[in-house]
């Protein structure tokens, strides 16, 4: 190989090198941006209840995440009539903003389906959601950040639980502190044979949110939800 060659092949190697840097760079910056709008928006859900102005959970969309934080998790909201439910095709849409018509329970709370694409998504699980006013008793405490926030941590656990169901066949499972959905527990329930599920948690709000979700759901094992 001649030394010209040889300088072409390092020459554009190190040009590879360097916009495959530039792109990373690029990605890592679009995400710092992105954090701080949301941090930014979690701020001013804090701001909003000290000053004991009203914020509904439509303005609190970056506390919730909205179930799909990470992409696994998808959440279709279920829009409700005065009457019936309407006839609807889960294979019709992979948009994130389909609606499933129900008639409503509660307008207090906003019932989800929720599904995990990557594993099937056919199988959904309907999660009821508190929507009502939001004060600085539900922000802050040591069992109340569950009642407001799907964390991040807890969507991939959730995700982990439902592709390693297997691991829970057979057995006694407890998920603790599982906030307002214990959404990991509830996949366990859906995906796995386990013996039983124990979905917990310390506040009394998200204990009869369990007990709402998991009578509106069938599972394969025995559910049971307690206050702890």
């Amino acid at each position: 190989m001649s030394r010209n060659r040889q300088v072409d092949l390092v020459t554009n190697g190190n040009k590879l090198e360097n916009n495959n840097n530039f792109n990373n760079r690029d990605k890592i910056q679009k995400h710092s941006i992105l954090n701080n709008l949301v941090a930014k928006e979690r701020w001013k859900i804090l701001k909003s209840a000290i000053l004991k102005r009203e914020t509904t959970l439509m303005d609190a969309r970056h506390s919730i995440r909205r179930f799909n934080s990470f992409g696994f998790i998808k959440c279709v909201k279920q829009a409700y009539n005065n009457s019936s439910r309407l006839n609807y095709n889960r294979g019709d849409s992979d948009d994130d903003e389909e609606i499933v018509v129900k008639k409503n329970t509660s307008k207090n709370y906003e019932w989800y389906s929720v599904s995990i694409p990557s594993i099937d998504p056919r199988q959904t699980i309907s999660v009821r959601f508190y929507e009502s006013t939001f004060n600085v008793k539900d922000l802050v405490g040591f069992n109340n950040t569950g009642n407001i926030c799907l964390w991040p941590s807890e969507e991939i656990m959730t995700l982990f639980c439902a592709k390693n169901s297997a691991i829970f066949d057979d057995k006694s499972v407890c998920e603790l502190g599982g906030g307002m959905t214990c959404l990991a527990g509830l996949m366990i329930g859906k995906y796995s044979q386990a013996k039983e599920v124990f979905l917990t948690d310390g506040n009394e709000a998200s204990f009869e949110n369990l007990e709402k979700i998991c009578s509106r759901n069938e599972f394969e094992c025995s559910l049971e939800c307690c206050l702890l």
